[in-house]
Parts: structure tokens; sequence; C-alpha cells
């Protein structure tokens, strides 16, 4: 079996800018190894499209005047005689991966879109901002269009894991209907094993092929050894040691607010804060931004002064934090490591809402003395604005859910992901105004757009 067996869902995307008849060449942006070039070979075999591949960190010294020259013509036909795979076809797909290692091959596909529009190329590349900000080269705007891949979501591991019979269940449930405590049971466990396992397309392919190996946590460590060596790679002008301090403390502040002490504390800020911007570049960690949450857009709101930091994965995640997937069953171990990987999950799906944009992520702070509060995420849905908290059991206070209504007296529906059944109720806060709870188990994630369905609810 093959990595080629996860079946990502970012395929029926790439069809859609295929037959788009504004079609640019398309940019697959993400961190190394969360299987980029392992999407667009799928895509190709999918559709039958004749792949003409060529990765530039190989062929550097072959292409690199060649994409100087910015002559499109030029640059096809030497991508054509190193694919050796024949003449372009009315089904032939480019594909240019590691686009980082030749700068100027991005900067080359602006001329694809206004000289050779009829050719379909996609481009891809790991650690690509760092590489345009340090070789002060733009990507083309509007001459390009672009694909942020994460890591594989829970539902793409329970396909990779051939439950389908789950996803059929979860994709034509509604709140209006009970939900089958016999298949709760299934996905409370098979999310468990996504909580240990995480969505590292190698990792996961390591648990389907021997679920009783433990080459899945060889293969995590492995993989953080390859972001390092990355940085090495591409000389940062930052001190490796230090940013590599840095990176192994992220795991111990993850969903915290983040203090620049914690990390290097005999560095000023300013050290801690640029490492941390390079490891976002690199995406291996996303900010999560401070809002006061009172207007759209959510970015109107913000407090530049408080930020909280997520990882890429909650699988590597989980072995950072000593629990290995062979040995460890989630359910006997403290609240509190659930409630960090929990925290996690949420957030590196919710990342993965708009494709074609990086997406934010937001929360609600405030600090009191007397009355800290804070609301684990803020979410735009449609155009509602709706607060998120995360509980690692199937039970959990809502204080600071309560604080967040009492200062945004527009609220009218919050959400809470837990490991309890679905439910919506009627939640009331102190002042007396009635606010919908909507209830949802950890692996609906995906499903919460459609559950609150606020087109169809009055909401809009």
């Amino acid at each position: 079996m093959t990595v080629n067996m996860i079946l990502r869902t970012s395929t029926k995307y790439l069809y859609s800018w295929l037959k788009s008849q504004d079609r640019k060449p398309l940019i697959v942006r993400g961190a190394r190894q969360v299987g980029k070039s392992t999407l667009v070979r799928q895509f190709a075999k999918i559709h039958n499209l004749k792949l003409h591949e060529v990765n530039l960190e190989e062929h550097k010294l072959n292409l690199l005047s060649v994409f100087k020259s910015l002559n499109t013509e030029l640059i096809l036909k030497e991508i054509i005689l190193i694919c050796n795979q024949g003449k372009l076809e009315e089904r032939s797909l480019i594909f240019i991966d590691e686009i980082q290692s030749i700068p100027e091959a991005i900067t080359a596909l602006r001329y694809f879109y206004e000289k050779n529009p009829e050719v379909p190329i996609i481009a891809a590349g790991s650690l690509l901002d760092f590489v345009l900000d340090r070789e002060q080269i733009s990507i083309p705007v509007g001459r390009a269009s672009y694909y942020y891949l994460g890591v594989v979501t829970f539902e793409e591991f329970l396909v990779a894991n051939k439950k389908n019979e789950l996803i059929e269940y979860i994709n034509s449930y509604n709140l209006q209907n009970p939900f089958s405590t016999f298949i709760h049971n299934q996905l409370i466990e098979q999310l468990k094993d996504y909580l240990l396992i995480g969505g590292m397309p190698e990792v996961v392919q390591s648990y389907i092929t021997n679920s009783l190996s433990d080459d899945y946590d060889r293969i995590k460590k492995e993989l953080l050894i390859s972001y390092e060596d990355d940085f090495r790679k591409y000389k940062t002008r930052i001190d490796f040691d230090k940013l590599n301090d840095v990176l192994a403390k992220v795991f111990s502040f993850i969903g915290q607010k983040i203090k620049y002490v914690n990390f290097l504390s005999n560095d000023k800020a300013v050290t801690t804060k640029n490492i941390l911007g390079l490891l976002e570049k690199a995406q291996l960690i996303s900010f999560c931004n401070n809002t006061n949450a009172t207007s759209l857009p959510l970015s109107g709101c913000a407090n530049g002064k408080s930020q909280k930091l997520y990882f890429l994965d909650c699988g590597i995640l989980a072995s950072k934090m000593g629990l290995h997937a062979k040995s460890f069953r989630i359910a006997n171990q403290d609240n509190n490591a659930i409630g960090i990987l929990s925290e996690q999950y949420v957030a590196q799906h919710l990342i993965q809402k708009e494709h074609y944009t990086k997406t934010n992520l937001w929360y609600w702070l405030r600090e009191d003395r007397a009355n800290n509060a804070e609301v684990d995420f803020i979410e735009q849905i449609e155009s509602k604005i709706i607060p998120i908290e995360v509980k690692s059991g199937s039970t959990g206070t809502l204080k600071s859910l309560n604080q967040f209504l009492l200062s945004n007296n527009n609220i009218k529906l919050a959400l809470r992901f837990n490991l309890d059944l679905p439910s919506s109720i009627n939640y009331i806060e102190s002042q007396k105004r009635n606010v919908t709870l909507i209830s949802l188990p950890l692996y609906l994630i995906q499903q919460r757009e459609r559950l609150l369905n606020l087109k169809n609810t009055g909401e809009l």
C-alpha cells in the first residue's frame, strides 16, 4: 500500500481549477510533508491526465538559466525534455515541484498566464514565504491562484481507514434527529486514534498499513528532524540553535498566550518574535489573534498585543508530549493532555476552512485580576460571529462564554465542542438573554457549518 491510498478531498478543488474558464497557474502551498506532491499526482491519476513533473531541487543546474530567461516556450521545451513524457497534449498537466529552489520560476508563472493560458500548470513548494522574503521576489499577484494544503483531516482519516459507513452517517446527520450511540462510540474511538496519530500523510499511511507497529512514532520524529534540516539548508539570518530551541519549546505552550520570555529568556523579545515569524512562514505554527469580536471583520477588532499559537499537527504534538500511539490510551490519561490535543485538533481544522487563502485564527480574551476569561476560538460563519469553546470531556463550565456574551449583546448562537452526543439547548446567561448553544462532538468539526445551517434557521 502506498501513500496514494489516502484520498484527499482537495482533488475536487483542483478539478474545478482545471475546468475554470479563467484558469491561472496554481501554486499549492503548505508545510513540508503534508502531501502537496502526492495530491497533484493523485489528481492527475484520478482524471487520467498526462503528468509532466519536474523537481527544481533536482534539476536546478539544468533549469536555472532557462527560468531566468522568462521565455515560456523555452521553459516548456526544457521541461518536456526532462520529463521524457512526449509532447504536450490536450490532457497534459505541467507540475513544477519544489519551485522555491529557483525563485525566478515563481516570477515566470505570470508569463505562463499571459502567453500560454491553455497549458495547465501547478507549482508546489515548501518554505515558500521564507524564500520569497529572502530573495525579495514577489508572487505574481493576479497572475496565479493559490491553494493552501494542510494535514490530513479527521474525515480524510476515516476514509483512509475504510470507515465509509461512519462518513456516510455524519454527512447525513442533522440536529433534529437523535445521534446513534453505537456510531458515536465508534467515532470517539477513531477520534482518539487521530489525536495521537495526527494528520501527516506518511504517519497516517503507516498506521493504516500496520496499526500494531510503532513506526508512526519514529516517522514523526524524523519529520521534525527534516524541518530542522530545511532551515539549515536555506540558511536563515537567525541563529540556528536559537531557532531550534524555540521550536522545541513551542510544544509546551500550545493554546497559551505568547510570552517571549518563555522561549529565549536571555534574548530580546524581538529575537523570539522573528523566530516565531519564521516558523509561521514555514507553516509549522499558526498564530491565534485576540479580537474583541464586537463587529465584522474580526480583524477590525483585533488586539495586536495578545496571541496564542498552535502547531501544524496534533499527532506530532502528542509525541512531543510523550504520548506514544502504540501504548497510550487517551481515555486513561489526565484531562490536561486530552484538553491540549483537543484544542490543537480544533485549530488545525479551523485553519483549513478556506483553501484559497490562509485562514486566520481568532480568540477572545479578557484579562482582569479578579475575573480572567477566555473563549478558545471566534469564527465568522456566514455573516455571524460564533464563539467556540473546546472541552476535553463531555461536560465543562461556561464561565468564560458567559463573560463574552455579557460584552457582546448581538451574539445569539454559540458552539461547544466536546466528547458528548450532539445537542442544542437554549442557554440563558446571567442577564437572562437567550442564546442557542449547540454542542457537537469533536468528530463533527468539519460538519459545523452545515449543522449550524444559519441560512435556514433564520439566524441570517
